[in-house]
Parts: C-alpha cells; structure tokens; sequence
C-alpha cells in the first residue's frame, strides 16, 4: 500500500487498521510502545497472504479461521 508522508491513503482498510488499533492502544489493549502503523502494515499483509492461499486453495480453506489463528498467534508474539 502506497504511503504518503507517512500516513495509508484515507478511506482505505490499512487506514481503518490503523485506526482501530490506535483505539485499542489507547484503551490499554497493546503496550504504549507498540507501533500500530508498523502493526496494521503487518496484520493486512497477513491478510492478504490468506486470500492468496484461498484463491491457490479454490476457496476450500476456512479463510476466517485462518486469519484469526495467524493473527492471533502474531499478536502474542
């Protein structure tokens, strides 16, 4: 995703992102320390790399089963 000055393009699901995950920072969900911008990068190329194993897979993967489990891991980490 292209970035300009730093910032994803408004309107756009890495900006929704990095938006919510700055909310849940600020509610206490992630250490004051953690880069949400860095984070959102991560998590919707995470995103992407599922639909590219649906698309290989015919849509025969549980995609949602399989994003929670990835993020889930990655966020423990």
């Amino acid at each position: 995703m292209t970035e300009q000055n730093g910032a994803f393009p408004k309107n756009t699901v890495i900006a929704r992102c990095e938006l919510e995950l700055g909310k849940a920072q600020s509610d206490g969900q992630f250490k004051e320390n953690v880069d949400v911008h860095m984070l959102s990068r991560d998590i919707c190329t995470i995103g992407k790399g599922c639909v590219f194993e649906w698309c290989l897979c015919n849509g025969q993967m549980d995609i949602e089963g399989s994003l929670r489990r990835i993020i889930n891991a990655y966020l423990q980490a």
